[in-house]
């Protein structure tokens, strides 16, 4: 299980962002709610004397975008835990990320380029798990699909395919140790929600093809088609109100 803060730490690392920074207060002694936490007061325990902001600032393209969030509690990590969690369900946040990783994953249109290396690297790194693809599982496939032409000037085409594997199915008591272990971590801010995005239980795969004179070209023709089928998906993505 990981913490609301450490998984917003690692979104930021994971894509180059500055780190989240916290920025912490104490309610006055004298106001109001303040008063009431220190007496106990059973509604005043939820919100604390501390109060939280925490903001991130993520830039994918052009200038940054300044995420912020909020929280409270009667201890400063229950606060920023609270803070970091409020962040990492914003829409905003996987608007971010979808863009982040749209503009990874785009072609490069200058210098030395290898559409293969660049789609294993992007794969690797986990920039496609808004689409389902973990860095942990997926993985890339490649298919000859034609070989002909003639002896002086032969073609191939090759299908490159990017894999995320169908989730394990567990047991009835692997599940509830699951449910326990969940509850014995609430008090860190831990949710199974936020460390990871949603992937189909089917397991899911985006291909393309591609052609040229060599196994290698058509190979790269087609990891380059690819790179482009997953930028738009990211783009699409983005746009989305299902976010």
């Amino acid at each position: 299980m990981c913490s609301a803060k450490n998984e917003l730490q690692e979104i930021c690392v994971k894509r180059l962002w500055p780190s989240p920074v916290y920025t912490t207060k104490l309610a006055s002694s004298a106001g109001p709610s303040f008063a009431l936490w220190r007496f106990g007061d059973p509604g005043a325990e939820a919100s604390g004397p501390f109060q939280v902001t925490v903001e991130v600032a993520s830039s994918p393209r052009g200038p940054k975008t300044k995420l912020k969030g909020e929280g409270a509690g009667h201890t400063k990590r229950t606060a920023e835990q609270e803070a970091a969690r409020q962040v990492l369900g914003s829409r905003q946040l996987r608007k971010q990320v979808a863009l982040h990783a749209a503009a990874a994953v785009a072609p490069r249109k200058e210098g030395p380029w290898n559409p293969k290396g660049h789609l294993q690297e992007v794969v690797s790194r986990g920039l496609l798990e808004m689409l389902g693809f973990g860095k942990e599982d997926a993985f890339i496939e490649c298919e000859s699909v034609y070989r002909g032409g003639l002896s002086h000037a032969p073609m191939f085409e090759e299908r490159v395919r990017v894999v995320a594997p169908p989730l394990a199915v567990s047991s009835g008591e692997e599940d509830a140790e699951d449910e326990e272990e969940d509850e014995s971590n609430s008090d860190a801010g831990a949710s199974s929600s936020i460390c990871s995005f949603p992937r189909p239980a089917t397991g899911t795969a985006v291909e393309a093809s591609g052609r040229g004179p060599s196994k290698r070209a058509a190979q790269a023709a087609a990891a380059e088609a690819l790179l482009l089928e997953l930028q738009g998906q990211l783009e699409r993505l983005s746009r989305s109100t299902k976010l």
